[in-house]
């Protein structure tokens, strides 16, 4: 089973995966799964780098962007809309 990820868009409109840094550097080259905050989407795609990191200031964990390669991003269901 692959790594299950939030996925987020950045300002500038890339999709990113979010999580804890050591979760994402486990899953580098690797497809992991994509799942939309409201959890009504979900997809697929290769994880290829680790970007910025932050504390999250709700629950004090790191989290850290993991960037996909958009040419692997594949959806994979959709909620009831």
């Amino acid at each position: 089973m692959s790594a299950r990820f939030e996925a987020r868009r950045t300002r500038s409109g890339r999709v990113v995966a979010v999580g804890a840094p050591a979760d994402l550097e486990a899953a580098l080259h690797e497809r992991v799964e994509l799942i939309a905050p409201d959890a009504a989407q979900t997809a697929t795609a290769v994880l290829v780098g680790i970007g910025r990191t932050w504390v999250d200031p709700h629950t004090g964990r790191p989290q850290a962007y993991g960037y996909i390669a958009a040419e692997t991003l594949e959806q994979t269901s959709l909620g009831a809309a």
